[in-house]
Parts: structure tokens; C-alpha cells; sequence
């Protein structure tokens, strides 16, 4: 699936060295590449599929900035995990260092 972004602006290399210092550990090299660009983006209208009966989709991917804010507000976030994008219905899709970066929808 294809999804365009707008209003994203490009995270400074200090912006990203500041987040990798204060959570101490590395971010996903996929996601310093993506906030290199899309830094804060919206994506257009997107959905999709969670399980059988539920579908859910990305409403903007947070601002590198925002990041430690937002992860201390979220209860029993894995250690080396922080959120990146707001959901659908509250949620957070958060990537996970301990799990090699992968994506995961949660609270």
C-alpha cells in the first residue's frame, strides 16, 4: 500500500542524536531515514486491517520533538520501545528496539 504524506519536514541530525541520547539507545535506521523526511507527516486517509472485525489507520506520525512527551504519558511501554504515530481510537503504533524495530499498535 501506497500512502502520500503531507505537511512532514525534514528531523535535524540533532534533533535525532538529542532523542537517541535521552531515551539511550539507538533508533531503527528505517525510522531515522523516514523522520530525515517526513518528520511529523499526515498521511492521507488510510486503513488497515488490525483482525477480522476491527481495521484502524495512522492519523500522523509524531514529530521527533514530541516524542519523549508523548512516550511518558503512555503506561507500560516496553523499555526500549517508543511511540511514533497516532491511531485510530486513541491508539499509538510504537516501534520496539528490543524486538529488532519492529511496529507494533498498542496502547
Amino acid at each position: 500500500m501506497n500512502v502520500k504524506l503531507k505537511n512532514g519536514k525534514p528531523a535535524s541530525e540533532e534533533s535525532i542524536l538529542t532523542l537517541e541520547s535521552a531515551l539511550g539507545f539507538r533508533l531503527s535506521g528505517s525510522f531515522v531515514n523516514f523522520i530525515r523526511e517526513h518528520n511529523g507527516a499526515e498521511p492521507e486517509d488510510n486503513i488497515l486491517r488490525i483482525c477480522d472485525d476491527n481495521d484502524g489507520g495512522v492519523n500522523q506520525f509524531i514529530a521527533v520533538q514530541e516524542i519523549l512527551i508523548e512516550r511518558a504519558q503512555i503506561e507500560n511501554l516496553p523499555v526500549n520501545a517508543y511511540p511514533v504515530a497516532w491511531a485510530e481510537g486513541g491508539n499509538h503504533v510504537f516501534i520496539d528496539e528490543d524486538q529488532d524495530g519492529a511496529v507494533f499498535l498498542g496502547p
